[in-house]
């Protein structure tokens, strides 16, 4: 028998305040990460630990913070990507809201760049992902959003799309 995975809700970052606590799913832009090495004394001696903090966006919320704890995560979080974060917690430290991974987290490469988002309909590209109806939705938004970004800065006229699956 299969098991079954809840990785929480799928969220727009603008409602991330309303799931401190919860393990939830978000289709996010990665804007930068920047790794942070810290060292910590055991009693088995030093040990390094390696966080990386990652800004992240949507079509609701343009920054939003992320700290990333896992190697594996860590090397396929790329800036100007589109990923899918699975199963990470929302937390709240003072008035600042963000998002950490946890043991179970786990990412998804949705756009490797978002200098190859295709200036035209993107339905066809989005359709043919293999995720759910609403991860489907909130890609095609995150999309959108970024195309409209990119025709304010003078960055529109791409012509290819470079979807992962």
């Amino acid at each position: 028998m299969a098991a079954i995975v809840n990785y929480g809700p799928l969220i727009d970052l603008s409602n991330a305040s309303a799931h401190i606590d919860g393990y939830v799913q978000l289709v996010v832009f990665v804007h930068r990460s920047t790794p942070i090495q810290y060292k910590i004394l055991t009693k088995n001696g030093e040990r390094e630990v390696i966080r990386t903090d990652v800004l992240v966006g949507d079509d609701t919320r343009p920054y939003f913070p992320v700290s990333i704890w896992h190697k594996q995560i860590i090397s396929q979080i790329v800036a100007g990507s589109v990923v899918l974060l699975k199963h990470v917690n929302i937390t709240k430290f003072g008035d600042s809201v963000e998002a950490k991974t946890i043991h179970c987290s786990s990412i998804l490469c949705l756009v490797d760049s978002y200098q190859s988002l295709p200036s035209e309909d993107i339905t066809d590209a989005v359709g043919g992902c293999q995720l759910s109806t609403s991860a489907k939705s909130k890609l095609h938004k995150v999309i959108k959003w970024l195309q409209r970004s990119a025709d304010v800065h003078g960055n529109g006229g791409r012509s290819y799309c470079q979807v992962c699956f």
